[in-house]
């Protein structure tokens, strides 16, 4: 697996209870953090939705 090659790697995590649903990818992104946080926070993508059932 390489991130050079546009994989996108995952991997297994462990839930520390019942009521979380955890999930792990790696990613290469060709952009500084700075404008990676910025687009998260323009379009909303750090919202929770405590609706949404597993």
């Amino acid at each position: 697996m390489n991130l050079d090659q546009g994989k996108i790697i995952s991997f297994d995590v462990t839930e520390g209870d019942e009521k979380e649903l955890v999930a792990s990818l790696v990613i290469y992104l060709p952009a500084t953090p700075s404008k990676i946080i910025q687009f998260i926070n323009e379009k909303g993508l750090e919202d929770i939705d405590t609706d949404v059932i597993a």
